[in-house]
């Protein structure tokens, strides 16, 4: 607001005011209580504040690299054991994890999985697809792997589960991946695990 001046005192006032807003912006700590600053650039050096844009982009890939992980464990391609892990809390979504590619000719053996963290109200549903989305149409669902509610245990498909895993064989650069289709209905589940084996052929 600005001050009407009319007076000599009126004027010394002002200026007694304007020297205290200086003072208080040159001042190394600014109270900035019931202010906002608008319209700002994002940062471009180490000790510059941020914007919300800025902190949206590194919050959506903290939950990229939180949400699932693939990793691979193996003496040599002749027994492969190909590991995915969900960290975050389940949510219905496609393609989860980063592609596993199969170095060699290959047949599943063997899938272990558990929630260490497990879903409360339903099971929770993880797919494992071979080639999922690839263009010459060798997409295929290798196995539907539920997590029951309140199960901590850990469970495995072998040799002998010919029904649950719907596929088996892979081929050299076949790429693996996950789709989670149903989540718990009061908890929805976190910190899963699935681990596939698969031997060369």
């Amino acid at each position: 607001m600005i001050r009407k001046i009319t007076s000599f005192e009126d004027a010394t006032v002002a200026i007694k005011q304007l020297a205290a807003r200086l003072d208080t912006l040159s001042s190394l700590n600014i109270d900035m209580r019931g202010r906002r600053v608008i319209n700002a650039s994002p940062s471009q050096d180490q000790d510059d504040y941020v914007i919300r844009r800025e902190l949206k982009a590194f919050e959506q890939g903290i939950q990229a690299i939180s949400r699932g992980q693939a990793v691979s464990s193996s003496v040599d391609f002749d027994d492969c054991v190909f590991g995915i892990a969900i960290n975050s809390d389940l949510i219905e979504e496609e393609d989860i994890t980063p592609h596993h590619i199969v170095a060699v000719n290959s047949r599943i053996t063997e899938i272990f999985y558990q929630a260490e963290q497990p879903p409360v109200g339903s099971a929770a549903k993880v797919e494992v697809w071979k080639n999922l989305g690839a263009e010459d149409e060798t997409e295929e669902l290798i196995a539907t792997i539920t997590f029951n509610a309140n199960d901590f245990a850990v469970k495995l498909l072998d040799e002998e589960n010919e029904t649950e895993i719907v596929a088996r064989d892979l081929l050299k650069k076949d790429f693996l991946t996950c789709n989670v289709t149903q989540i718990g209905t009061a908890i929805p589940g976190a910190s899963l695990v699935i681990k596939i084996r698969y031997k060369k052929i």
